[in-house]
């Protein structure tokens, strides 16, 4: 992890804040992914001085499990289609095809609190979630042509691995 600079910043903010790093990967991987989703975002915002704009984050009702979960699907898809990986080693995933698989996750999360939501709109939503995920985050990157991969494939097999903890079942 302390070879990407992003990686190595999180580990130093994490011992930092806990005065030591947690003794396993995942306690490790469960904070990186939490300063990244929810802690980093919202020191950015608090610099720039944006709080009377709402982020797609907040306009949702999107805090850090919903994102969590949201995500992990996205990680598990990518896990299972192995075959695409960049130079890196990384799981790449075409762009339309990551905002169909959030899409319909996140329609499967709030099909309870908003019944009239289509697949169309919850697509368009998670679009504007994946810019999000880019610009504030760091999270999800852009590999050029239309492809998306996590900033590292660490992330990518925890989220999937954390998909299967969420449910309590194994995915299909």
């Amino acid at each position: 992890l302390a070879s990407n600079p992003l990686l190595l910043t999180l580990m130093a903010m994490i011992h930092q804040s806990e005065d030591k790093l947690p003794q396993y990967r995942g306690e490790l991987y469960e904070y990186c992914i939490k300063m990244l989703l929810e802690i980093w975002p919202a020191a950015r915002r608090g610099q720039a001085n944006q709080a009377s704009t709402p982020t797609i984050v907040e306009r949702l009702k999107l805090d850090l499990y919903p994102q969590q979960s949201i995500l992990s699907r996205l990680a598990l898809h990518m896990q299972e289609q192995d075959s695409t990986r960049d130079k890196t080693g990384r799981g790449l995933i075409r762009r339309d095809e990551a905002v169909r698989v959030l899409g319909t996750a996140y329609l499967e999360q709030v099909q309870h609190e908003q019944p009239g939501l289509r697949q169309p709109e919850a697509n368009e939503r998670m679009a504007g979630f994946i810019d999000y995920l880019e610009e504030h985050t760091g999270l999800l990157i852009d590999r050029g042509d239309r492809l998306l991969a996590f900033v590292h494939l660490s992330f990518q097999e925890y989220l999937a691995a954390w998909s299967y903890h969420a449910t309590g079942v194994p995915a299909e």
